[in-house]
């Protein structure tokens, strides 16, 4: 988990045309893009919409496997989530098999809500991807957000992956200890009670590296609401300016296709 922290910050660090926009100008769009992922209900923008952050992401020069690997993590949570909505929601049924039935209503639900979610996966992908994480927070103080929520932020992000690196180390121990999680012969209870114990020590060891750590950047200095900005403030660009109106035009344009269609008489 440690390494994919790592590869998120490198690929974050390259130097494709977006990559050098401004990070309040992305985070400004992407918060577009995602307010109107959540509130529309037509699954045909919501795909238009997934298009245009493809289209963000290849003009960013990142990896196709690298999107495609993490766009499959809504796969086990919005398909499981999707796939129970046609039957337990009222509506026309559409399909019947031995008293289970599905409707048009819970089937266009679950389609609706997999694609919101793939949209927004998709659109916080595009910004990690492009934006480092020092000048995430620099966009953040810009648009006046309290200093608390942006050091707690950052103290999240840096400490999820020494928590990971923590727990690989302990079942690492573990497993050269001659522990096993599965086919163990003690039985299920001992392999419980061994993962609330190694659950129980992770949480411990945090506090504690949390409290050293916090009095340490007390000991150097720190205090609530010190600028993350290390860097005078760039002016936006042209490019900037393209992607902010591209993302207006584009919500704009989805918001009212049907009156569009409908004026030219294609409906």
């Amino acid at each position: 988990m440690h390494e994919l922290f790592l590869e998120i910050q490198q690929v974050a660090s390259g130097n494709s045309p977006m990559h050098r926009l401004d990070a309040g100008t992305k985070l400004l769009s992407i918060l577009i893009l995602i307010l109107f992922a959540v509130f529309t209900k037509d699954l045909f923008s919501l795909v238009l919409l997934e298009i245009f952050l493809l289209m963000l992401m290849a003009a960013s020069h990142l990896p196709p496997r690298y999107v495609g690997k993490r766009l499959l993590f809504v796969l086990p949570f919005g398909g499981f989530l999707a796939l129970f909505q046609p039957f337990i929601r009222e509506g026309s049924i559409i399909w019947s098999f031995y008293g289970l039935s599905a409707t048009y209503e819970g089937t266009f639900f679950g389609a609706l809500l997999l694609l919101r979610m793939l949209v927004c996966i998709s659109a916080v992908l595009f910004l990690s991807s492009t934006t480092r994480q020092e000048d995430l927070y620099h966009a953040l103080e810009r648009f006046k957000v309290p200093p608390i929520f942006i050091s707690l932020l950052d103290m999240m992000l840096r400490h999820i992956g020494l928590c990971f690196e923590s727990l690989h180390r302990a079942l690492t121990a573990q497993k050269a200890r001659g522990f096993r999680w599965r086919k163990n012969r003690a039985g299920y209870r001992f392999v419980l009670k061994s993962a609330g114990n190694t659950l129980g020590t992770l949480f411990v060891r945090s506090m504690e590296r949390g409290e050293r750590i916090y009095e340490s950047m007390l000991a150097r200095g720190y205090k609530l609401g010190t600028s993350y900005s290390f860097e005078p403030r760039r002016r936006a660009n042209a490019g900037d300016a393209c992607l902010l109106l591209s993302s207006v035009f584009i919500v704009v344009f989805l918001a009212f296709q049907d009156r569009l269609w409908y004026g030219i008489g294609l409906v």
